[in-house]
């Protein structure tokens, strides 16, 4: 029952309940000129009633009760610890995968942070076999708008390869500059006009290809749009 008309007949009713209370120590104040007089007995058999009812009512009727939860939040999925292990390797294998510093997964939400320039000789020691040089590192994403389109394509790669998934946030710290994205699901379907779930289903690509990276990521343009839209730069 909605708050309002719940508590309304809450407090009518105690007050009903008051006033035959009233009525029973003594009639004549709840007698009204011109009307038949009550006597205690019918009084008592009104209040009777009405506790009745008031009982029944507060057992029976619960006021509604919001949602300790925001609006549009999600229940967070049960994600097994293949699939924990699945997206761990998986991060490591996307566009710029071979510098991603943490894939870290909180709740139902994926955090890529890749190693920063400055970083460089933490990136050697977790990859001690990598022949890159640090001016390979700086220059693979500084080729073209490589930030641009890695922060485009990845997070709906992801969103894409991991129905469990609902947000994915990436950041990059390169040259004094922290570069950033989120996308979530509802996100991606308004702003790419696509369906996760239907380029997931497609394992050829076919669809990922035609609807999205084809149109979008190999665009020049589209990528500078959704640069300007949801890719922030920190100095």
């Amino acid at each position: 029952m909605p708050t309002f008309l719940y508590w309304t007949i809450y407090i009518l009713l105690i007050l009903f309940i008051a006033s035959g209370i009233v009525g029973i120590i003594k009639p004549s104040w709840v007698n009204r000129p011109g009307q038949k007089l009550q006597t205690r007995k019918s009084i008592i058999l009104k209040t009777a009633i009405l506790l009745i009812i008031f009982v029944v009512f507060s057992t029976v009727v619960t006021p509604e009760r919001k949602s300790d939860d925001p609006v549009g939040t999600m229940a967070v999925a049960s994600i097994t610890d293949d699939e924990l292990a699945r997206f761990s390797k998986y991060a490591h294998d996307i566009k710029g995968g071979p510098f991603v510093k943490s894939a870290e997964i909180t709740g139902n939400e994926a955090r890529i942070t890749y190693y920063s320039d400055s970083e460089f000789e933490d990136y050697k020691k977790a990859n001690p076999n990598s022949v890159v040089t640090k001016e390979e590192m700086i220059g693979y994403w500084t080729s073209g708008d490589a930030i641009n389109k890695n922060f485009m394509s990845e997070p709906v790669r992801l969103l894409r390869e991991f129905p469990w998934l609902t947000k994915v946030s990436m950041t990059l710290t390169l040259q004094g500059k922290t570069y950033s994205v989120e996308m979530d699901r509802e996100t991606v379907s308004d702003y790419f006009g696509i369906d996760l779930e239907e380029l997931n289903a497609d394992r050829s690509f076919e669809l990922w290809n035609k609807k999205f990276v084809d149109p979008f990521v190999y665009t020049k343009e589209e990528r500078q749009k959704f640069a300007d839209k949801f890719i922030k730069v920190q100095k």
